[in-house]
């Protein structure tokens, strides 16, 4: 006797949920890679990059401004990026616990300020990476991305991702705090 290929609506309904459940596994499994990830150990040094200023483009942030003797954090985001300003008012927050350096990637002066104004500012100061070099020196591909940087110019966490409250209460915080004494 020949079996059938025909289409049930059992075997449509049993192959869409293997398709959703496949999707979910890896929608988890690339969460887990990409987010709370230490890179190369401890820490690593700061790649140089400069970048101008959003508020006096002839001046420049730079690698050095994140070597300054105190803790501090490194967060590229976007006015354009929907995740960056979904996290953005834990940013407002942690500004409290160390400075916080922005660099504003591939957008235009105007949007970062616009975007700032709506938002408020939690930067110390701001970088545009306008050519998109800032974001590529450090190895990443995407936004929003944020490193903490200790004492002495070192990487020593790195979140790419949005961050969620989460992340900033049981990680970020406690971390500024302990490299902060």
């Amino acid at each position: 006797m020949a079996t059938s290929s025909r289409l049930t609506p059992r075997r449509l309904a049993a192959g869409f949920a293997g398709v959703l459940v496949a999707v979910q596994i890896g929608l988890v499994a690339y969460d887990l890679s990409v987010r709370h990830r230490p890179e190369a150990g401890d820490s690593i040094g700061i790649p140089p990059f400069s970048v101008g200023r959003l508020d006096a483009p002839e001046r420049f942030v730079t690698d050095r401004d994140l070597a300054t003797g105190r803790v501090s954090v490194l967060n590229f985001f976007a006015s354009w990026c929907g995740p960056c300003e979904v996290e953005h008012p834990l940013l407002m927050k942690m500004k409290a616990a160390a400075p916080i350096v922005g660099i504003d990637y591939l957008d235009k002066p105007q949007a970062a300020d616009r975007y700032l104004a709506k938002l408020g500012n939690p930067y110390t100061s701001i970088g545009m990476d306008t050519d998109g070099k800032a974001l590529s020196a450090f190895g990443f591909d995407s936004i929003p991305s944020t490193l903490i940087v200790d004492k002495t110019g070192k990487i020593v966490y790195v979140h790419r991702g949005r961050l969620r409250q989460k992340d900033v209460d049981t990680v970020i915080l406690p971390m500024i705090s302990k490299l902060s004494r």
